[in-house]
């Protein structure tokens, strides 16, 4: 959550984005569209900062937590798909991810946070950001141009895709 949220997510991109700005005379940007390639590309940088910065240490414990969450972020996709599309409601679903191995209490906040009326049309936006980066990431030998691009450059997916041909 820190990551994501604080230190190499998106909270950090968009201050130092903003503090560009600031240097060159022309303001913060300040609001970002929830349902735009900005946020497609901050939540993506977010999901991702653990292996853009190299924080995650390679212990078994880090490991296992880490693909933990992953699983999370995966069940979270499908219950998105599955409440939206399909019109299942949260006990359907609830049945339907029983038996991945999952907290009861993890199950039943990514069902709520999935389910939203607001915020549950946004939840899929985790999982594909962070495969959409993962993909470009794993090919790359130095990642520091990327870095630097995505944190301090108006950065869409398909420029992205356009200089890393993936």
């Amino acid at each position: 959550m820190a990551a994501h949220e604080g230190y190499g997510g998106h909270h950090t991109e968009l201050s130092l984005k903003d503090k560009l700005l600031v240097n060159e005379g022309r303001g913060e940007h300040s609001f970002v569209l929830t349902f735009s390639p900005q946020t497609f590309i901050s939540e993506a940088i977010a999901e991702s900062a653990y292996q853009l910065h190299g924080l995650n240490p390679l212990t078994r414990e880090s490991m296992l937590i880490w693909y933990y969450e992953k699983q999370l972020m995966a069940l979270q996709n499908l219950a998105v798909f599955l409440h939206f599309e399909d019109g299942l409601e949260k006990q359907e679903i609830m049945h339907r991810l029983d038996g991945y191995d999952v907290s009861e209490t993890d199950l039943q906040k990514l069902v709520n946070f999935a389910t939203d009326k607001k915020l549950g049309r946004y939840a899929h936006i985790y999982h594909a950001g962070f495969r959409f980066l993962q993909s470009i990431i794993q090919r790359l030998e130095d990642k520091s141009p990327l870095i630097k691009r995505i944190y301090t450059r108006p950065v869409t997916p398909n420029m992205l895709l356009v200089q890393h041909a993936v």
